[in-house]
């Protein structure tokens, strides 16, 4: 006995300790689930904090609707999914969420039905979606007991029919739905067993029948997957009449059309963009409006971000079916899927317009549009000229319009102070001070007001050019008086640099036609002045150019082809067709020294003379080039000195490699390299320790190498680039392709051996710097991310083309790639889902490829503080040209001949090679 009652006191502690622990269990999962409960709270404050500042980022939606469903909070998750409906479409996925929750919360609330009603019709309107047109006629059928129950469930099932029913594959599921439901109405209609039917009900039974056989007759006639079976179903109903039969067949040969289009789309991988296209492009020939809409909205569910397709859809309706709601719908849908997009909210204002809406409406959508913020300038000023359009065409100049031509006058005002202030590159054209112009001319009969816009547009650097004062000179003639024609096209004359001949034919002509003759003969001596002035600046610059014809032209008058103030290219002087000099019987010719300079080619420009190899120290029988003297501390023109050692990336061919070869008369003859070139590389950015027994080991793969030239400085050590000749072109090709190569740890550069001219400046760039739509620019990458890791996180979007990552020129990584896609869509669907990855500490940013334009290099010289001349070179850093001689040995000394201080021979000047060679005793 004691011993149980041991045991039993035993048992008795053993359960108090049991129940301890699960008591301290539970407390500790409260405190687990309280602490949850705070990170949830606190995660959807700072989600509601970042959207209250940026509304649109659709992720962040996303997680905070996530959290708030989680949590339960029903009001917080009702305001979150409206606020993110405003700014974006949902996605099949949300709204089935929020639709199940609204359902589980109406139960048979009337009132709170009607609410999900109204909610399943917003649902259906942002996009093509068989599920969710599926789950509203069932919710409906759920109300059959409500007023008009029946009838309204029909309605829903004829809405959904409309819009997903010629779907062939999913469409059938909305067939045979309907056809279910029919068919339950009439087994309700069916009397009890051993019940009478009598002739009312009887007459319901074979109505409902009746319905039930126009159902499935209706969808023998469309091509659906499982036709036949439809056709066995319909037998059992009612036998096949010969128009059912002929519609049956005219719909199985359809379905064998379209089997090939559905049987691509199934093979594909999303987003289809291309086989979309392909079954767009066949639907539009077969020219079914209905078909073609539902091919369009099949494409846009997966491609809604696709900014073309959108326009495709929109322009398709607004030039066929011209139907208001249907129109209007697919612009609205396709400014919020892409509101980056200007094209879209240029159409949408149009078919705003085109519709007859509110004047109001019209303008918050512009206002809208206004918003977003366009990257391009130009689409900025698109938009603006779009509104202006409208406001224009919204006035009835024939009544009363003070109101509206101040909201048009205001808008100009609006746009023009923004393009000067906040955007001035966005109308280097100033066509909106030009069109206001215009309308206060024609319109508003304000030649004041007109005047002083166009004194604007002239200040904002068209001032020299002829067409704008054309046109402000027309304007002006259409409209103004003859005391301000002639005002316009004096100053003019005065003022135009690009193509003056043009004015003097107009002032002339003008004066001619209108004009007194002391007017007319004022215009002649005064165009005849103003010509003389203007040939004796292009003699100049003719003269310039002879004297130095390897130098690269400045931007301004007479500048290159394209330039501003370039001669047009009809002529010498740029007179026009149909000379005025012949009808006003006076004649402007240039000279024939100053229009034909010597050594001239077939375009009229001097050709420059090959440079000599050698210009700081001419060798013994070399004739020295043009332009050359000895001991002069500027080269000749033509002539490039060597970069400075620094391992960096030295320019292509520093001077024309031609080599000199006497023959046996003494002569020299210069041997040309056109040859010798076409099979070299030029290889820079390569490091000091490089030799060149590592350079013929790397390129000799590729083929037979007749030379590797390293350049070295004046102690032998390698200044970081090098000349790579093969004994034929065939191995430039793959040699090409080791560009960018490592070598040593630093990144090679590999390029064609060209001589840079004056002409072209600069080496070109290899790669692209205009908008690449098909390329990504990735920023923020870890720095020891590589190349296959890159590649891993992005192909997972798409197919990848190329991966290029941005290094230094010591080879460093700088966290900067970009990763080339086939096409366009796959780039765009890659920017949405992995822009804001973040990789380990790193968040990433992903974007559209659109370098901005790259900066010219000036290539002027200017004075140094040294007193020689400082050149700009092309790499950008500035190299002072200045004597390094002492001044005894420039200027002779007392008790010196002039011949101690220079050449002995020719008694010249020393330059600084020759002072330099003296102290090498060379």
């Amino acid at each position: 006995m004691a011993e149980e009652r041991k045991t039993d006191e035993m048992d008795e502690g053993e359960k108090d300790d049991a129940v301890d622990v699960n008591e301290e269990s539970n407390d500790s999962s409260e405190d687990d689930q309280s602490e949850s409960e705070e990170q949830n709270e606190s995660r959807i404050k700072e989600l509601q904090h970042t959207l209250e500042s940026n509304p649109y980022l659709y992720d962040t939606h996303v997680q905070l609707i996530g959290l708030l469903r989680q949590e339960g909070e029903l009001d917080r998750l009702r305001v979150a999914r409206e606020k993110m409906a405003e700014v974006f479409p949902l996605t099949e996925e949300l709204w089935l969420a929020w639709l199940e929750d609204e359902e589980k919360l109406a139960g048979s609330d009337s009132k709170a039905r009607q609410s999900v009603y109204k909610l399943f019709d917003r649902a259906v309107k942002d996009y093509f979606s068989v599920r969710i047109w599926l789950e509203y006629v069932q919710y409906s059928i759920g109300g059959m007991a409500e007023t008009d129950g029946i009838q309204n469930i029909r309605a829903v099932f004829e809405r959904a029919i409309t819009a997903v029913g010629l779907h062939p594959s999913k469409g059938a599921q909305i067939w045979e739905a309907y056809h279910e439901f029919e068919t339950a109405v009439l087994a309700g209609l069916q009397p009890a067993p051993g019940a009478v039917t009598t002739q009312e009900r009887q007459h319901q039974q074979d109505a409902q029948t009746e319905r039930i056989v126009k159902l499935l007759r209706r969808q023998l006639s469309i091509p659906l997957m499982d036709m036949k079976q439809t056709r066995i179903e319909y037998e059992e109903w009612s036998p096949v009449e010969s128009h059912v039969e002929e519609a049956f067949g005219k719909a199985l040969r359809k379905l064998k059309e379209l089997k090939p289009y559905e049987t691509a789309l199934e093979s594909a991988d999303p987003p289809r963009l291309t086989e979309y296209q392909a079954y767009i492009d066949y639907e539009l020939k077969q020219a079914q409006p209905a078909r073609v809409q539902c091919i369009y909205e099949r494409a846009l569910q997966e491609n809604c971000l696709i900014a073309d397709l959108w326009l495709q859809y929109a322009k398709y309706l607004d030039r066929t079916l011209r139907i208001q709601s249907l129109c209007l719908g697919v612009h609205e849908r396709a400014v919020r899927n892409c509101p980056w997009a200007c094209q879209l909210w240029l159409g949408y204002i149009l078919a705003l317009e085109r519709h007859s809406q509110s004047h109001d409406v019209i303008k918050e959508t512009f206002e809208r549009a206004l918003g977003v913020g366009f990257e391009q300038t130009e689409d900025t000023l698109q938009l603006w000229l779009i509104y202006c359009d409208y406001l224009r065409r919204r006035i009835n100049w024939q009544n009363e319009h003070t109101t509206e031509l101040e909201e048009l006058r205001t808008a100009f005002d609006r746009a023009t102070s923004q393009f000067e202030a906040v955007q001035p590159s966005a109308d280097p054209q100033c066509m909106i001070l030009r069109y206001w112009a215009r309308i206060e001319a024609k319109f508003c009969a304000n030649m004041p007001k007109s005047r002083e816009l166009w004194k604007r547009v002239l200040q904002r650097g068209h001032g020299s050019e002829a067409h704008m004062w054309l046109e402000f000179f027309s304007l002006e003639r259409s409209h103004g008086n003859h005391k301000h024609c002639t005002k316009i096209l004096q100053d003019a004359v005065n003022s135009v640099s690009d193509w003056p001949e043009s004015l003097f034919e107009a002032y002339i002509n003008y004066e001619r036609e209108e004009g007194s003759l002391q007017d007319y003969d004022d215009a002649v001596v005064r165009c005849e002045s103003q010509q003389k002035r203007v040939e004796n600046r292009r003699a100049k610059a003719a003269e310039k150019e002879s004297q130095f014809p390897n130098k690269q032209k400045k931007p301004g008058k007479f500048g290159k082809k394209g330039e501003k103030g370039h001669p047009p290219p009809d002529g010498s002087t740029g007179k026009p067709a149909g000379k005025w000099q012949s009808s006003a019987k006076v004649t402007f010719k240039r000279k024939a020294e100053d229009s034909a300079p010597p050594s001239e080619g077939n375009e009229g420009f001097k050709k420059p003379d090959l440079p000599s190899p050698s210009p700081t120290k001419p060798q013994s029988g070399l004739k020295p080039p043009p332009g050359y003297k000895q001991g002069s501390v500027r080269p000749p023109p033509g002539y490039q000195a060597e970069a400075p050692g620094d391992g960096g990336d030295a320019p292509q061919a520093k001077k024309s490699r031609v080599e000199n070869m006497a023959d046996n008369t003494g002569e020299v003859t210069p041997k040309t390299t056109s040859r010798r070139q076409a099979c070299t590389v030029f290889v820079s950015n390569l490091d000091f320790k490089v030799n060149e027994e590592g350079l013929k080991e790397l390129f000799s793969k590729l083929g037979d190498i007749a030379e590797v030239r390293l350049v070295k400085n004046f102690k032998g050590k390698s200044k970081g680039y090098a000349y790579v000749e093969f004994t034929d072109e065939l191995p430039v090709t793959p040699a090409l392709r080791l560009d960018r190569q490592p070598v040593d740890g630093r990144p090679m550069y590999v390029s064609l051996c060209q001589e840079k001219t004056a002409s072209t400046g600069q080496s070109k760039f290899k790669y692209a710097t205009a908008l690449e739509k098909n390329k990504l620019f990735v920023k923020g990458l870890p720095f020891t991310i590589t190349r296959e890791a890159v590649e891993t996180i992005f192909q997972q979007h798409g197919q990848v083309k190329d991966i290029r990552l941005v290094t230094h020129k010591s080879g460093k990584f700088k966290g900067l790639a970009y990763v080339e896609y086939e096409d366009e869509t796959m780039a765009s669907h890659a920017v949405l889902k992995t822009d804001g990855l973040v990789i380990g500490e790193h968040t990433i940013e992903v974007a559209i490829s659109n370098p901005p334009v790259r900066k010219q290099p000036a290539t002027a010289f200017t004075p140094s503080l040294g007193g020689g001349k400082k050149e700009t070179a092309d790499h950008g850093r500035a190299r002072t040209m200045v004597s390094f001689m002492p001044r005894s040995l420039q200027k002779p000394g007392q008790g010196q001949s002039s011949a101690a201080n220079g050449d002995p021979a020719t008694g010249a000047k020393m330059s600084n090679a020759d002072f330099r060679n003296m102290l090498l005793k060379k």
